[in-house]
């Protein structure tokens, strides 16, 4: 009761949430000069160590919400990326996932898109077992990229594959594009895509030893 005296008569408040504003301060006062630490030497030393595990609390609370759906629904590129899968039908229009986005979820190794499509396209169908096995390195080797698909001492079948899966990713990319991606239908081929392996894994899976094929 002396307490809101004090706050209309000394203080001249008047708005009861100022009044509010100024009880609750008080209880807090009142309640700090009642800590034991308020007699401890090293009350600044403890202080700062509050003061730091608040910061990173505040730190860790801001990267979970970054990396929020609802953080991520604010970003261009997420609604970008929604668009592609949604042509190329991995989602619905009510962003449902469909059978072609549950396969992609299923692959680690490389790029989702262009593996999957390739799968559902049928690209791999008409391929020998070796062939498949040495079209699918493509996917998956990172070393030089000394090799163009069209230089390759390959059978014509396996070569016409590996300009199919370059045209693939190269729609994937255009798509990208016109979903206002940004990265170049060919910088998204070269990222996905590199034939350097596929005639030793050829002759590998044909049954020729290591030493033989380099």
């Amino acid at each position: 009761k002396e307490m809101l005296l004090s706050a209309k008569g000394d203080l001249k408040l008047q708005d009861i949430d100022d009044i509010q504003s100024y009880l609750k301060l008080s209880e807090l006062i009142a309640r700090v000069q009642n800590f034991r630490c308020n007699v401890s030497n090293k009350l600044f030393e403890q202080f700062r160590i509050v003061q730091a595990k608040m910061r990173v609390e505040q730190r860790v609370s801001e990267l979970r919400h970054k990396l929020s759906d609802a953080s991520l629904q604010q970003m261009p590129e997420f609604h970008q990326r929604i668009a592609v899968l949604q042509q190329f039908g991995y989602l619905d229009h009510m962003q449902l996932v469909q059978m072609k986005g549950r396969v992609a979820c299923e692959i680690q190794s490389c790029d989702e898109l262009l593996a999957t499509e390739m799968i559902f396209r049928g690209v791999l169908t008409s391929l020998k077992p070796e062939e498949a096995i040495s079209l699918i390195s493509s996917l998956v080797f990172q070393g030089g990229r000394s090799d163009e698909e069209g230089e390759m001492d390959v059978d014509t079948s396996l070569r016409q594959k590996c300009e199919e899966l370059t045209a693939l990713a190269l729609e994937i990319g255009e798509m990208q594009q016109v979903c206002q991606m940004l990265i170049p239908p060919e910088d998204y081929l070269r990222s996905c895509l590199n034939f350097g392996l596929v005639k030793v894994v050829y002759e590998w899976a044909c049954g020729r030893e290591f030493k033989e094929i380099c």
